[in-house]
């Protein structure tokens, strides 16, 4: 069982910005921009989204005691980020694979909740994993 005192503790904040950068790219997704700032604005949520944030959480969840161990030096920072930009390309193809062969098809609303939901899995199931590691 999983502590609610830990998720909503400082030790999850890479969690909950994970969520928020998700949650705030939808808004980047569906809203469209008015002048240029909000142009530039829409399109480092969106690429963020679409690029690097469900690849991140697949990492956290799968490798998480690697990382943690591991973060301190800059090119750890620099070898996640592009690991996590080739499992998002790997998670985009399975996903259109996936959404092509349903009646929804692959069109901007499924591949966007698609994308949402499997962050959203793989984060909580990496927060679990840190509440069950630290806990023992």
């Amino acid at each position: 069982m999983v502590n609610l005192q830990y998720i909503f503790s400082k030790q999850t904040a890479r969690y909950w910005v994970t969520i928020s950068l998700a949650l705030l790219s939808l808004v980047g997704v569906f809203i469209p921009p008015n002048n240029a700032y909000l142009i530039l604005a829409r399109l480092a949520l969106t690429f963020s989204f679409t690029f690097i944030i469900p690849g991140f959480s697949v990492i956290k969840a799968i490798l998480y005691p690697k990382i943690e161990k591991s973060s301190r030096s800059i090119t750890t920072i620099v070898e996640i980020i592009a690991l996590s930009f080739i499992v998002n390309l790997l998670i985009i193809v399975i996903v259109a694979i996936v959404l092509n062969f349903s009646p929804w098809g692959i069109r901007l609303i499924p591949m966007t909740l698609s994308l949402l939901f499997i962050t959203f899995i793989f984060s909580t199931i990496a927060v679990i994993k840190e509440a069950n590691l630290n806990h023992h």
